[in-house]
C-alpha cells in the first residue's frame, strides 16, 4: 500500500513537471495575453494538456530514436503498418509502465519512456506485446469480450469472454518475447522489472483470481508461459501442439480452479481456449519468429 501511494504522487508530479507540457503551458499563456485574454485560467491548463495528449511522440534524442528504431523492427517483422506513438498523458495509476493499443496508434506511457536508461528492453517488450494485438487484430474483440464480462448473465458466456480476452493477453505477450528474440535472461528480467515498477514486491504474491477478474494472465503466468516458448524455440521444438498442451491447457485449467468451474465444463473451455488462441490465421506466425 505504502508503494503504491508513492508511487501515485511520483507520478502526478513527474506528469505535471513534463517539459512538454509546460512548453504547452508557456505558448497558451503568451498566445492568451496577445488575444487579450480570452481564456480562462482553467481554459489554458485544458488546451495546454489537449496540445500535450495529441502531440506525437517527437523522433529526437537518443531516446525516442530508439523507441522509433525498435518500433520500425517490430512493424517490419509483424509484417503490420505504421503506428504513430503518444504518450499516456496521465498514467494508470495502477499500472505505472504500461502500453496501450487502440484508434490505429500506440501509447507509451510516461514512465515507461523515461526507463530507456535503464532497461531499455522494457521498451522492446510493450511495443512488441502492443503490436502483436494489432497484428491479431486484437482491438475491437478485446472490447466486444470486456463487454461481456461486465454484463453478461450467462456464467458460461462470460466464463467464454474472459478467457478470449486472457488468450489475446498471453498470445501477444508470447509474440513479443519471440519477435524480439528474447533470450530466457532477457525476458525473465525484463518482465520481473516491470511488475517490480508496477506492484513493488508483492508482484510475487499477487492473486490470480484478480487478474482473471480482469482478464488478464496472472503475473507468474506472463513470465511463465512466454519463457516456456523461448525454451522450446531454443531446441527448435515449438509447434502448434506444445502451446496448446504446455501453455494454452494448464493456462485455462488453472482458471477454472481459480474460478470453480463445474469439472464437466473444463474441457470444454480448454477446446475453446486452444480454439481461440489458432482462429486468426496469422496466429501461426508464432512459430516461426
Amino acid at each position: 500500500m505504502k508503494h503504491k501511494r508513492k508511487k501515485k504522487l511520483g507520478i502526478l508530479l513527474r506528469f505535471i513537471s513534463s517539459p512538454l507540457l509546460l512548453t504547452y503551458l508557456v505558448i497558451t499563456i503568451v498566445i492568451n495575453n496577445i488575444f487579450d485574454g480570452f481564456l480562462s485560467s482553467i481554459g489554458l491548463i485544458l488546451l495546454a494538456f489537449t496540445l500535450y495528449l495529441f502531440t506525437p511522440l517527437i523522433k529526437f534524442g537518443k531516446r525516442n530514436r530508439y523507441i522509433y528504431s525498435v518500433k520500425k523492427r517490430l512493424e517490419n517483422n509483424l509484417n503490420i503498418k505504421r503506428r504513430m506513438i503518444y504518450r499516456g498523458p496521465i498514467e494508470d495509476l495502477e499500472t505505472t509502465v504500461s502500453g496501450s493499443a487502440g484508434f490505429g496508434i500506440i501509447v507509451l506511457s510516461q514512465d515507461l519512456i523515461r526507463i530507456y536508461n535503464e532497461k531499455p528492453l522494457i521498451i522492446d517488450f510493450f511495443l512488441g506485446h502492443e503490436l502483436s494485438h494489432y497484428k491479431f487484430n486484437d482491438i475491437k474483440s478485446q472490447r466486444k469480450y470486456r463487454k461481456l464480462m461486465k454484463n453478461s448473465d450467462d456464467l458460461m458466456e462470460k466464463n467464454k469472454a474472459t478467457i478470449s480476452h486472457i488468450i489475446t493477453e498471453i498470445r501477444a505477450d508470447i509474440t513479443s518475447a519471440l519477435i524480439n528474440k528474447f533470450s530466457i535472461k532477457e525476458y525473465n528480467d525484463t518482465l520481473s522489472m516491470a511488475h517490480l515498477l508496477n506492484e513493488g514486491d508483492s508482484w510475487k504474491e499477487q492473486d490470480s483470481k484478480f487478474s482473471y477478474d480482469r482478464g488478464y494472465p496472472s503475473r507468474k503466468e506472463r513470465i511463465k508461459y512466454p519463457l516456456r516458448c523461448i525454451k522450446l524455440r531454443n531446441y527448435n521444438l515449438l509447434n502448434k501442439d506444445r502451446i496448446d498442451n504446455f501453455v494454452i491447457k494448464p493456462l485455462i485449467v488453472n482458471f477454472c480452479r481459480v474460478k470453480r468451474v463445474n469439472q464437466s465444463d473444463i474441457s470444454i473451455l480448454v477446446d475453446y481456449a486452444i480454439q481461440d488462441f489458432w482462429k486468426v490465421p496469422v496466429a501461426k506466425d508464432i512459430l516461426v519468429y
